[in-house]
């Protein structure tokens, strides 16, 4: 019995590590979160004009430029957050906030929310509206129409989305997407509780 103890002991010990190896090697990580690129999908971006820019940093900082308080962009995890009407303000704000309390001492997070210029206009406009360094970096960006509507549909890949959902992605006024610091797509997201706990999960998920 007493050499019978320490065998149990060690067992029960090892049990954790042994089942987190055999997973490791055998099992499948049912918590990928998947990479979305448009070459994968030509038949939805017949439309997109090949010179447009396929990720999101490019967007920002492309030839025809912004204007703006000097932003610099860094190397982050994004959250682009498109608002496609002023009476989705509270309900942005609620959201930004969420995740911003989920990561609030985090330096490797942006947050950019998207609006249409109130003029016709082809410049861009960002600010930069959190000058913390050691939290999120939040952002409004102001563009036209035509370019909101290219960058939903080209950069952002929301079409993909409305096929993977089954539906229209800009049907709730506004749609997320997380894009990693390689600047790909790598989820969307509708404004819903559930959808903004998926979000900070699998930003945690792409941080790891």
């Amino acid at each position: 019995m007493k050499i019978l103890k320490p065998i149990i002991l060690v067992t029960v010990l090892a049990l954790p590590g042994l089942i987190f190896a055999f997973l490791k090697i055998f099992g499948s990580n049912e918590y990928e979160v998947p990479i979305y690129k448009k070459d994968n999908y030509p038949e939805l971006f017949n439309d997109c004009n090949t010179a447009y820019p396929d990720d999101f940093k490019a967007f920002l900082t492309d030839a025809s430029g912004y204007t703006g308080d000097g932003v610099t962009i860094r190397k982050s995890i994004k959250v682009a957050v498109l608002v496609a009407t002023k009476s989705d303000q509270a309900e942005v704000q609620n959201q930004v906030r969420r995740v911003i309390e989920d990561f609030v001492n985090s330096s490797d997070l942006d947050i950019f929310i998207v609006t249409e210029l109130p003029f016709d206009g082809s410049a861009k406009i960002l600010n930069n509206v959190s000058r913390k360094a050691n939290s999120p970096q939040v952002y409004t960006l102001k563009v036209t129409s035509e370019t909101l509507s290219k960058l939903s549909a080209c950069t952002l890949l929301l079409p993909l989305a409305g096929e993977l959902e089954n539906g229209n992605a800009l049907e709730t006024g506004h749609s997320l997407v997380l894009i990693d610091y390689d600047n790909q797509v790598r989820g969307f997201y509708d404004e819903s509780r559930d959808e903004i706990d998926r979000l900070i999960m699998e930003i945690n998920i792409i941080r790891n």
